[in-house]
């Protein structure tokens, strides 16, 4: 799947104007004097932007990662104001196929007493041109959403890792497993392994699960899923809200040649009443755009079922 940053969500402003704009830091204190130039491999520096990445991601509940700093600025004043120029991307830190983008950070430091841990604060988050490199491509296109509105915009796409996760059961007899994997917007996944066939189960956020059962409804071949989850999302009231997943699905169902791969990709709705398999993709130069073509109308589509077995 094509893998950009553009339009995944609308940035948010979360505090102070950026500049020299005299506004308070989340704590009611004034910004007295200038910014100086800081470097950008300062440990002070390097721990404001992991945690102004690490608030961002929490707040968004969707996958971010810090690829560099690109400049970095220090403000003193009851604390520390770190403000940062930051290459960040909507994935993971070891997913090298998604594009990044830059993000202006203002992070607040409480003043401390020596020995005390530090307490930081994210008081700004905007899309912002750091210069240099290709970041710049995608500035037009905002990373995350204001906490007040959600423009009527169509749905964006986030992803999430299927090759990070974690195992929950196995059975040493068969070997058959469930592995969990991170979701987003409360979602989670399930990638189960059987008799060298693979399928994703989808857990809603109430615990419920959804077998999407992809070696039923897309091939019965050996088969397995790719190392990424596709989410078409919108947001609500500031929350990041799935409304379809889309997963590639290589499978060998070609009769003659159990080597020969097709690889589809598997389209499911994300409905309050119904989470199932709407579409199968079949290659081609344009399977992406469509995937996400269908992911986007499927609420309305029913459910795909398997198809009839010879007998």
């Amino acid at each position: 799947m094509k893998k950009s940053l553009h339009a995944l969500m609308v940035l948010a402003a979360l505090g102070i104007a950026f500049g020299c704009a005299a506004v308070g830091l989340g704590q009611g204190r004034p910004i007295v004097g200038g910014f100086k130039e800081a470097a950008t491999d300062d440990a002070e520096v390097v721990a404001a932007a992991d945690f102004a990445v690490s608030a961002r991601r929490e707040q968004e509940g969707v996958p971010l990662s810090l690829v560099s700093i690109k400049r970095a600025e220090r403000q003193v004043v009851q604390g520390t104001n770190f403000r940062l120029c930051l290459e960040v991307k909507a994935a993971d830190e070891t997913d090298a196929e998604v594009d990044t983008q830059d993000v202006q950070a203002v992070v607040w430091q409480k003043l401390t007493r020596p020995g005390e841990d530090r307490q930081y604060q994210l008081t700004k988050w905007e899309v912002a041109d750091c210069g240099g490199g290709d970041s710049g491509r995608n500035h037009a296109a905002p990373l995350t959403g204001t906490r007040e509105s959600l423009p009527a915009d169509p749905a964006t796409s986030v992803y999430s890792s299927l090759s990070n996760c974690k195992r929950v059961s196995l059975d040493s007899e068969s070997g058959a497993s469930t592995l969990a994997c991170r979701g987003v917007g409360g979602y989670n996944l399930r990638l189960e392994y059987s008799d060298a066939r693979e399928s994703i189960t989808v857990i809603s956020p109430d615990g419920k699960q959804h077998p999407l059962n992809f070696w039923e409804v897309i091939s019965t071949g050996f088969s397995s899923v790719g190392q990424k989850a596709e989410w078409r999302v919108t947001k609500e009231k500031g929350r990041v809200v799935p409304r379809a997943l889309i997963v590639r699905f290589n499978t060998s169902d070609g009769p003659e040649d159990s080597t020969k791969l097709t690889s589809y990709l598997a389209v499911a709705k994300i409905t309050p009443g119904r989470i199932c398999v709407t579409d199968k993709i079949a290659p081609s130069a344009t399977a992406n755009d469509e995937a996400r073509r269908a992911a986007d109308a499927s609420a309305a589509k029913p459910c795909l079922e398997a198809p009839a077995q010879d007998h």
